[in-house]
C-alpha cells in the first residue's frame, strides 16, 4: 500500500499539488504501519514466505534508491534494510532460474544510499556491521525482535496485533476512498495522472479491497474454506497478473518491440487461464489443470518481470516504468507463485 501511495503522488501534475500532498501522507502513514509491523513479525513469519520473494527481492533496495533518486521523494529504504539483514541467509535461497542464479549472485547485499545515480553505481555493497549500525541508529521502538516484545505474554501480543490490524483496516478505508476519488475525477477529465491508467487506478483499488477483506476475516477469526478461496483467488490473480503485462506492454517504449510482443503474449495467455479458472469455478474444467497451468505461465511472467527489472536498473530497457514499480510487480507474482503452490498441496 505504501508502494501505492507512492506511484499516485509521483503521478499528479503540478496543477492537482494538493492530490500529491493526500497520497504523500497516505505514504508516510503506511511507512509507519510497516515499521510497527516488522517489529512485530521479526521471528515469526514463516519460512516459506520470507523465501518467496513476495517481502524482498534481491532489486527491492536498488529499485528504492534508484527510484528516490529520479524523483526527489524520500523513501523510507532503512524499512527495506531491515528485511535484508533478518533475511539475508534465507533470501539467498529463493528459487530462479539459471538466467536469474547470477542476478542473485550479484544484488543480494543491500545498497548504500547515494548521491549519485545508483544505476550507474557498479560497487554500492554494504557491509553487515554498516548495515547493523543504521539500524541501530534507527528511532526507539523500531529494532526488530527487541527483548520488550520477546517478553510480552500471548494474550498482550494478540491484543497488540489485533489493534494493528484494526489501524490497517482504518487506513485502507481512508486510502481507498482517496482512490475511488481520483479515479472518479479521471474519469470525469477534471485529472490526469501522468504514468497510471485508470485502468491501473482500478487495479490497485482492487488490490486494496482484497487487502481489506484479508484482515477483516483475521480480525473476525473467520475459518477459511481453503478449495473455495482456492477457485476464487486464482481467477483474480489470473487477471491480476493479465493486467501487469498490459501495463508493462503500454509503458515500454515503442522500440522495444520484442518485449512488447512477449508482453502482449503473457496478457492474452492470463486472459485465457482467467477465463479458465471461471470456467473450474462452474465444474467445466478441473482446477488441478489450471492450477497447474496458472504455475507454467506465472513461473515464466515472474522471469521476464525478474529480467526486466534487472534490465531497467542497468539502464538497458526504454520505458516509462519506475524501477520500483518493476520490483513491485515482480514481487506480486512471487506472492501469487507461494499461494498456487499452497493450493496445488
Amino acid at each position: 500500500m505504501k508502494e501505492h501511495a507512492l506511484f499516485l503522488q509521483l503521478s499528479f501534475t503540478p496543477k492537482d499539488v494538493e492530490y500529491m500532498k493526500q497520497a504523500d501522507m497516505f505514504r508516510r502513514r503506511f511507512d509507519r504501519l510497516f515499521s510497527e509491523v516488522l517489529r512485530m513479525s521479526s521471528g515469526v513469519v514463516r519460512p516459506e514466505v520470507m523465501k518467496s520473494g513476495e517481502l524482498v527481492t534481491p532489486f527491492t533496495l536498488k529499485a528504492e534508491i534508484a527510484t528516490q533518486y529520479f524523483t526527489g521523494v524520500d523513501i523510507a529504504t532503512e524499512l527495506t534494510q531491515i528485511e535484508l539483514g533478518q533475511r539475508a541467509d534465507i533470501l539467498k535461497s529463493v528459487n530462479y532460474n539459471q538466467t536469474n542464479s547470477m542476478i542473485n549472485q550479484n544484488m543480494m547485499q543491500p545498497n548504500m544510499i547515494t548521491q549519485q545515480n545508483p544505476m550507474m553505481q557498479q560497487d554500492m555493497t554494504m557491509q553487515q556491521g554498516e548495515m547493523g549500525e543504521q539500524n541501530a541508529a534507527m528511532q526507539p521502538g523500531m529494532e526488530m525482535g527487541s527483548k520488550k516484545d520477546i517478553n510480552m505474554d500471548g494474550a498482550a501480543i494478540e491484543r497488540r496485533v489485533f489493534i494493528l490490524n484494526q489501524t490497517a483496516l482504518d487506513l485502507l478505508e481512508e486510502f481507498a476512498e482517496f482512490k475511488g476519488d481520483v479515479l472518479g475525477n479521471i474519469k470525469a477529465c477534471k485529472i490526469v495522472t501522468t504514468n497510471i491508467y485508470p485502468t491501473m487506478l482500478r487495479h490497485l483499488i482492487h488490490e486494496a479491497q482484497d487487502y481489506y477483506k484479508m484482515i477483516q476475516k483475521l480480525q473476525s477469526r473467520q475459518d477459511v474454506d481453503l478449495e473455495k478461496e482456492a477457485y476464487e483467488e486464482e481467477s483474480t490473480w489470473n487477471n491480476l497478473m493479465g493486467e501487469h503485462a498490459k501495463f508493462i506492454r503500454g509503458m515500454l517504449d515503442p522500440s522495444e518491440e520484442d518485449l512488447i510482443k512477449k508482453a502482449n503474449e503473457f496478457a492474452n495467455e492470463f486472459d485465457e487461464l482467467t477465463k479458465a479458472a471461471k470456467d473450474a469455478m462452474d465444474n467445466v474444467m478441473p482446477l488441478d489443470d489450471v492450477t497447474n497451468e496458472s504455475i507454467e505461465a506465472t513461473t515464466e511472467l515472474r522471469d521476464f518481470k525478474a529480467q526486466g527489472t534487472q534490465g531497467i536498473l542497468e539502464c538497458k530497457i526504454k520505458s516509462l516504468i519506475l524501477p520500483l514499480l518493476s520490483d513491485h510487480v515482480l514481487r506480486e507474482a512471487n506472492h501469487y507463485l507461494r499461494l498456487l503452490d499452497k493450493y496445488k498441496q
